[in-house]
């Protein structure tokens, strides 16, 4: 089994030999490891690239991006503009490597939703599909890609400063509500014809914002499940995948984020970061889904000796992947080090050693023993 068909079967939660090790990132991580290292993370782990088709403002402009939407280079800054009926909108980004610090944001108060909400939206005609298609071909079937999309819930967050978001939601929340709503139209009519460029593959971000006591539960039902529900349904009505992103604390969404049909959740976090530990989500989860992750990249991955990162993941095949449905890996941080490569590595060979199916639980549990 290569390493394509062994991650889409646990996606699936369809019989596979053993479990997955996914070193994770975005195509600009990939793009940075240097051709060496992406053939080694290519030939020794189950790797899954995420690409971003197309800009978070494009893809719900559609065909009226290109008579609305400017955007200009002066050095590390980027100017992005966005003509509306009821006056202008800006965006100013720094360029620091591979990372962005948003200088001035879309959104500033209720006047700049208003201003979005009269751009008439026209769907896409034709989508160009070229970096997911570009990944795909070097990758082939040592991996999968994924195509990150925003949900409707988390632009308007990305448009404002966080706090400023938070605030609006509860002094306009009617317009808020209309806001999301029509995003939702625009983002599914996106995605559709990101479908029918046999682009099926998805990770939907965007849930963390709503979860962990972060804002009133009922604003998860009504601006998150009610509208990436339908998302999932129409990518699993042409035999896609959705994987759902959330950091944080999941424990009390988790039944909400089953029922909206993800086929996968990452990367489920232990505390502080996260409220539940592997074991549990799996208790809580079941079959009913797959799990990505949970080592931590930065404060374990990165840091770790090789008898830390062996004990480790053994644990998590113990707590998670006895039945299936678990891969091995990460936080999802997409920030990349030679010493992050290096653990994918080992986990890779603990895997091929020890979470090959059917698991030998006597061996693992006398091992971790030999370990402390």
């Amino acid at each position: 089994m290569n390493s394509r068909e062994r991650i889409i079967a646990t996606l699936r939660k369809e019989k596979t030999d053993r479990i997955p090790v996914c070193s994770y990132g975005y195509a600009g991580w990939f793009d940075a490891a240097g051709e060496e290292m992406q053939q080694k993370l290519i030939n020794n782990t189950d790797i899954i690239i995420i690409t971003v088709n197309d800009s978070d403002i494009k893809q719900v402009l559609g065909e009226t991006y290109k008579n609305v939407y400017d955007i200009n280079y002066k050095n590390n800054i980027v100017i992005e503009t966005v003509t509306t009926p009821k006056g202008l909108l800006k965006r100013i980004k720094k360029i620091d490597g591979c990372s962005e610090l948003i200088i001035e944001e879309f959104f500033k108060n209720k006047e700049d939703i208003e201003k979005f909400l009269s751009i008439p939206f026209i769907p896409f005609k034709n989508l160009e599909t070229k970096e997911y298609t570009h990944y795909e071909e070097i990758i082939k079937k040592e991996g999968i890609v994924l195509n990150r999309i925003s949900n409707a819930a988390s632009l308007p967050y990305d448009w404002f400063k966080p706090e400023k978001y938070y605030f609006s939601l509860i002094d306009h929340e009617k317009l808020i509500y209309k806001l999301t709503e029509e995003l939702a139209y625009r983002i599914e009519s996106y995605v559709d014809k990101l479908i029918k460029n046999e682009v099926n593959k998805f990770v939907i971000a965007g849930c963390e914002r709503f979860g962990g006591g972060l804002t009133n539960p009922r604003y998860f039902d009504d601006l998150v499940y009610k509208y990436d529900k339908k998302l999932v349904n129409l990518i699993h009505k042409n035999r896609g995948i959705a994987q759902v992103h959330m950091h944080g604390k999941i424990k009390n969404y988790l039944g909400k984020i089953i029922d909206m049909g993800f086929d996968c959740i990452e990367p489920v976090e232990h505390p502080p970061g996260g409220d539940l530990s592997l074991k549990e989500a799996r208790k809580i989860i079941g079959n009913k889904m797959s799990i990505l992750g949970n080592l931590d990249d930065l404060q374990f991955l990165n840091t770790a000796t090789e008898k830390q990162i062996t004990k480790q993941s053994l644990q998590a095949i113990l707590d998670a992947g006895i039945n299936g449905n678990y891969m091995l890996g990460g936080t999802s941080s997409s920030i990349f080090t030679e010493n992050i490569a290096n653990a994918f590595f080992l986990m890779a060979k603990v895997s091929k050693e020890y979470g090959t199916y059917p698991i030998d639980l006597d061996k693992i549990l006398s091992y971790i023993n030999s370990l402390e």
